[in-house]
């Protein structure tokens, strides 16, 4: 099963965490508020033993208003850069700014972010600091995303990596083995029979393992120089025929029209290290998928494929560098029909 899978690579970065502090090469700063300092007091918070990890995550008890959690990340690295230390900073923002109540509307909290957001950003550079940003997770359940999608604008007008932790979950949550990576809030019906969002949503620790592998990437591809040198496909796939429940299958290079599959990219570095290409860009799109016959299979720009009709498809997989990975020849197969 490839949530299995992903877990299993997750996990070989994860096995390497206890040895990360005696071989440290190079020291990595995460800064942030809630989400930050959750991620942190995980207990399986750290990358490879080429970098060591420091948090510097912090809860935001702080009022609602501009800028509550930037100001506390600029503190925090006004501490670093004080302390004369030259860390690669890991910033992640954005969730206790977004949050608006009678007296902060939207537009005051995101204007006062991009403000202060550019101030935090600024101030690292000028401390000669290189700088990733993580976006914050929790888009899609506290109407963070316009700060994410303003935090993608400014770091690619400005050539900062971004690491689309909210696209990864969502994701990877989408699976056949119902493994929860983010267990997103219950929806709460008010007095007068309203949607109203409930408590925030929970990462789980299966969610923080490939958030750690996904760092650890883009960490080693901005500051070690790591490449992509070779990769390769793979699929999950789902056929609905007979009795439920239904059983999914991995690696199928056959299946019946009405079988939904789930396709992954897979690269290999020039480290050694093998895990799903996940990173995302602004459009949510970590590369792109196409079948060569879609009349046949179609595929979704997240790898969700149908098969349609009988005949032969070739699943290709491009990276957002536009290099190719190797294609999957998949055949649907016609089913006898009394």
């Amino acid at each position: 099963m490839f949530a299995k899978k992903l877990l299993a690579i997750a996990g070989t970065l994860s096995g390497a965490l206890t040895v990360s502090a005696a071989h440290a090469q190079t020291p990595v700063a995460f800064i942030g508020g809630t989400t930050m300092y959750q991620w942190q007091d995980s207990g399986i918070f750290g990358g490879s033993p080429a970098y060591k990890w420091e948090g510097y995550g912090f809860k935001v008890f702080g009022p609602t208003g501009p800028c509550v959690e930037t100001n506390e990340a600029l503190s925090a690295l006004q501490v670093i850069i004080a302390s004369g230390e030259k860390p690669v900073i890991h910033l992640m923002v954005g969730g206790a700014d977004s949050v608006t109540d009678d007296a902060h509307p939207v537009s005051e909290q995101l204007q006062s972010f991009e403000t202060c957001f550019a101030n935090v950003v600024t101030t690292a550079q000028n401390a000669k600091l290189k700088i990733l940003v993580g976006t914050n997770p929790f888009a899609p359940s506290n109407n963070i995303d316009p700060y994410n999608k303003f935090i993608f604008a400014y770091c690619t007008a400005n050539g900062i990596p971004v690491i689309d932790y909210q696209t990864l979950l969502v994701r990877a949550n989408d699976n056949f083995e119902g493994t929860e990576y983010l267990i997103p809030p219950p929806i709460v019906l008010s007095a007068a029979g309203s949607g109203a969002t409930g408590p925030p949503p929970i990462i789980t620790n299966k969610g923080y393992a490939i958030m750690n592998a996904l760092a650890d990437r883009a960490i080693a591809q901005y500051v070690g120089g790591v490449t992509l040198k070779a990769g390769y496909l793979g699929n999950e796939y789902l056929e609905m025929n007979g009795a439920p429940p239904f059983e999914p299958g991995t690696g199928g290079n056959t299946v019946v029209p009405g079988t939904e599959m789930h396709w992954y990219a897979f690269g290999q570095y020039s480290d050694g290290i093998t895990q799903p290409i996940a990173n995302a860009n602004v459009l949510h799109a970590y590369g792109t998928w196409t079948s060569s016959n879609p009349e046949v299979i179609s595929i979704d720009p997240d790898g969700t494929a149908w098969a349609l009709t009988p005949g032969t498809a070739n699943i290709h997989f491009t990276t957002l560098s536009g290099a190719t990975i190797n294609e999957w020849v998949m055949n649907v197969d016609a089913v006898p029909i009394p």
